[in-house]
């Protein structure tokens, strides 16, 4: 009897060990995968506080940290040494809905609204999610083919006045504007004086779009005190990829030159999206900069001063 009480004793101790191994062997699993854990959160942990003091505290996405990146640039563009500047200006933005990816390119460009158009809100709102882009108001002007478009021979300067102030409250995102048509209107000095006399109390910049010889906007602008600019080459007077592909080898020749080049094109052209992706390589190569009219008239001012 003795045998068997000393045999169930031994038995309970040899299971009792069991068990307390096999619990030791359980925590030390478990810590080891406890240190990894807890070693990749302090690492996670510290990347995001990096992070956090890049951003003044805030958590942003990388979409949005490319996003204010673009919006510091927009901000305060700085001088390249070696790079030629080309200025985009896409013409007639709210006549159609298409925008044929012209949105979405990732070099900026300048989209002048037409305003009273039945796309024109829908434009605004996609140009300002873009936010590389710039908005410009495209201004009417009167036409040799169309003599009472917008701002024509005979207004006043307090109808020239009124008019301006609804597109600038239609447009409080404006940085400039430009003409549309207007050979009849940019042509007539008196009308010009007087415009750009009101012009310069809105603070926004001018681009003459020269869509006549004899054009006298661009004058009358500096005149004023007026930011202004010149339109250098138009780049789709003809719609097919391969004819827009040479203008802007053209222009990409005289931004070389000159250092800069303005060029205009139109959103209802469906092939110009095409040239400016094949005509990529040539940009990398001649170090051209896509830049919007605010951030070039800003690097002007530097250079002056």
């Amino acid at each position: 009897m003795k045998k068997i009480y000393i045999f169930a004793l031994l038995f309970s101790l040899f299971i009792f060990t069991i068990v307390i191994i096999a619990s030791i062997e359980k925590d030390t699993s478990n810590s080891f995968w406890r240190e990894i854990g807890s070693w990749f959160k302090r690492k996670t942990r510290i990347k995001k506080q990096i992070d956090l003091s890049n951003n003044n505290g805030k958590k942003i996405s990388p979409k949005l940290k490319n996003m204010e990146a673009a919006k510091k640039q927009k901000l305060h563009p700085v001088k390249c040494k070696k790079c030629v500047y080309m200025i985009v200006i896409l013409d007639d933005a709210g006549l159609l809905k298409k925008t044929y990816g012209l949105l979405k390119y990732k070099r900026p460009l300048n989209f002048s609204i037409l305003p009273g158009q039945f796309f024109t809100t829908f434009w605004k709102r996609k140009i300002n999610k873009r936010r590389i882009h710039e908005i410009m108001i495209h201004i009417p002007m009167a036409a040799y083919d169309y003599p009472k478009s917008g701002i024509r021979p005979g207004m006043n300067a307090d109808y020239i006045r009124k008019y301006l102030k609804k597109l600038t409250e239609k447009f409080p995102e404006a940085k400039g504007a430009n003409n549309h048509q207007g050979s009849l209107a940019t042509s007539n000095h008196f009308l010009m004086k007087k415009f750009f006399k009101v012009y310069k109390n809105t603070g926004l910049y001018f681009v003459d779009s020269i869509t006549s010889n004899r054009t006298a906007a661009y004058y009358y602008a500096k005149k004023n005190n007026v930011k202004a600019l010149r339109r250098n080459y138009f780049i789709d007077n003809r719609k097919s990829t391969s004819y827009i592909y040479r203008q802007l080898k053209i222009a990409v020749k005289y931004a070389k030159r000159k250092g800069h080049v303005v060029v205009i094109g139109h959103t209802t052209s469906r092939n110009l999206i095409k040239a400016l992706h094949a005509m990529e390589k040539i940009f990398v190569k001649y170090k051209v900069r896509f830049i919007t009219v605010s951030n070039f008239l800003k690097l002007q001012k530097k250079e002056k001063n």
